[in-house]
């Protein structure tokens, strides 16, 4: 007969730390815990492991939200452009910004993000409904990754609502380092 040991609060909490930021590095995926709380395994595919990387890429964009509503106080209001002009591709379709949309497509414009403001703009693609009681409107986000052979993906939110009738982008943001490597693909084996 085995007697069970409880951990304490502290000893938890460290343990649970050290997994999270292996996570975070891309050191191993979720774990198996075998006696004395050990890791025996890890997991490269869990819907339980889906699930939490969605909440936690819910998490993220909920976290930008005050700087998104400082955003839309800004006093040059929104500008209306093709989305080959915001963006540098040949699309015609027309999208209605906010300026610092422009800074944050400085950085992280690819041809993933440039295809998704696109389909955005043309109504050919959904988002998951951002709720929040400071943000009026309809908003939406989805995050766009991209992913090459075993190296950690890249991940960019984009941010839109609809406004008098026109598609509005007000933010084009990075993911965080725990939701783009929940995102990296198993390597070849």
């Amino acid at each position: 007969m085995s007697v069970p040991y409880i951990y304490s609060v502290t000893e938890t909490r460290l343990a649970l730390s050290r997994l999270v930021t292996d996570l975070a590095d891309g050191i191993h995926g979720p774990v198996i815990l075998g006696p004395h709380g050990r890791p025996k395994a890890t997991l490269l595919a869990w819907d339980l492991f889906d699930e939490m990387r969605d909440e936690l890429s819910a998490l993220d964009v909920l976290r930008a939200v005050p700087a998104l509503v400082e955003r839309l106080t800004h006093p040059s209001g929104a500008s209306t452009t093709t989305v080959g002009v915001l963006t540098g591709a040949t699309s015609s379709a027309e999208v209605r910004f906010w300026p610092d949309v422009v800074a944050d497509l400085r950085d992280v414009v690819t041809l993933d993000v440039t295809e998704a403001i696109e389909a955005i703009a043309t109504g050919e693609l959904a988002g998951e409904p951002l709720e929040d009681g400071r943000l009026a409107g309809q908003w939406v986000w989805l995050l766009v990754t991209r992913a090459t052979g075993t190296a950690p993906a890249t991940g960019h939110y984009i941010i839109w609502r609809v406004a008098d009738g026109q598609v509005e982008l007000i933010a084009v943001l990075r993911a965080s380092g725990g939701v783009t490597r929940a995102w990296q693909p198993a390597p070849a084996p």
